[in-house]
């Protein structure tokens, strides 16, 4: 059958399902230059730059294009420069008109970086280049190094339409601990609002000030948070001070949040860092972990204060080692008798349909966890699974097997 025979609505609709299959969409840009646009739009709508061939090739294909008169730069939606460690900062990528490719890929929409160096040879002359992408709405920056938060900060408020970012492991170089801290560069005004916020690993003390610029900013309107904390207490305060703030509080939607606690202890023991989660109103689902020591997680007294009548999962992160016959180990995770108390409790007035989900995160070897085990979250809450809610047990380990179990 030729194209012609078909609406061209429906080839392209045809080719929007092939976008994961890169052999299927190559036959068909050279079955017909009809079909370029829609095949190049998935093509070349993700470009990854891992080492300094990638970035000799990609310029070659752009000089192609341009040449017969359709420039693929024009495609290019997601950039990747996720340098190898083989190449990261390695004199290898001098030459590798890394700047010239930014200038022409103008339509970038979605930003992910590292490992790098914000200050190394392999970024210069290209960060300028980077913080010209007016039309990016998604940012990620894991294992970037600068080397002053205010570096980062201005980084981050140039881009107008920012709607998600992506904070993992930013470290650097320079780290203080300064009384109080100089004012930071505003975010650039927009229409957009961020929306949702991934955080972890900043140096001590630098996760509170993040979070009071980002709040300063005005354009917090979160929907998702995930939020990991270990090492101290400044990222548990960081998360403390989101969660209060009433634009955060009034449209998060989906909220996760792990604790890492290294030596057995809360890190947070002021009456003024308590974590608060009575104003969540709209929030759908929640991911909190259980380890050993959660028996004084900040969560726990508050699980039956959140309002939102549209919460529909609470998944709990367990971790262990060898959990498949110990019944000591899962009874000692938390306080079973007040978490059930206050699910059974929120379930008759807020929460009919809730499910309740246990994730098993298991570091040892082995075939995974007995039946006894998926029966045993039941026993651990009896009057939640009374009144009507559904226990889910997921188990995953070494093998990434998969227990499942709906009670």
């Amino acid at each position: 059958m030729e194209s012609r025979s078909l609406a061209v609505e429906l080839i392209y609709h045809i080719i929007d399902h092939l976008w994961d299959d890169r052999d299927t969409l190559v036959a068909c840009s050279l079955a017909s230059r009809a079909l370029l646009p829609a095949t190049r739009y998935h093509l070349f709508h993700t470009v990854k730059l891992s080492r300094p061939s990638d970035s000799t090739r990609l310029r070659s294909v752009l000089d192609g294009s341009a040449v017969r008169g359709s420039d693929v730069a024009y495609y290019v939606r997601e950039l990747r420069i996720t340098p190898e460690l083989t190449y990261y900062g390695s004199d290898k990528w001098e030459g590798c008109n890394l700047s010239e490719i930014l200038q022409r890929v103008k339509g970038v929409e979605c930003l992910r970086l590292g490992p790098l160096n914000w200050q190394s040879r392999f970024i210069e002359g290209a960060g300028q280049l980077l913080l010209s992408f007016t039309q990016l709405e998604t940012l990620f920056l894991e294992d970037v190094y600068f080397d002053e938060l205010d570096d980062m900060l201005h980084f981050l408020s140039v881009y107008p339409n920012l709607s998600t970012l992506h904070l993992l492991r930013c470290l650097c170089k320079q780290i203080t601990y300064p009384s109080a801290f100089p004012a930071s560069p505003q975010l650039e005004a927009g229409t957009n609002r961020l929306q949702e916020l991934v955080f972890h690993g900043l140096p001590p003390c630098y996760s509170s000030r993040v979070v009071q610029w980002l709040d300063s900013s005005s354009r917090l309107r979160l929907r998702k948070l995930q939020w990991l904390c270990n090492k101290h207490g400044d990222e548990q305060a960081g998360l403390v001070t989101l969660l209060r703030n009433q634009r955060v509080a009034a449209y998060l939607e989906h909220l996760y949040i792990e604790v890492i606690h290294f030596d057995g202890k809360p890190r947070i023991t002021s009456d003024d860092d308590t974590l608060d989660l009575s104003s969540l109103t709209s929030v759908r689902d929640i991911s909190l972990e259980i380890g050993p020591y959660s028996r004084d997680v900040l969560w726990l007294p508050q699980i039956g204060a959140i309002p939102s009548r549209m919460l529909r999962q609470i998944r709990f992160v367990v971790w262990g080692r060898d959990i498949r016959y110990c019944r000591s180990f899962y009874e000692g995770l938390t306080d079973w008798a007040s978490l059930d108390a206050a699910l059974a409790g929120a379930i008759g007035t807020r929460w009919p349909e809730l499910t309740v989900v246990f994730e098993v995160r298991w570091y040892g070897a082995g075939e995974g966890i007995t039946p006894k085990v998926v029966d045993l979250f039941g026993e651990l809450l009896p009057n939640t699974h009374a009144k009507g809610a559904r226990i889910e047990v997921l188990y995953s380990g070494p093998r990434e097997q998969l227990v499942g179990y709906r009670a």
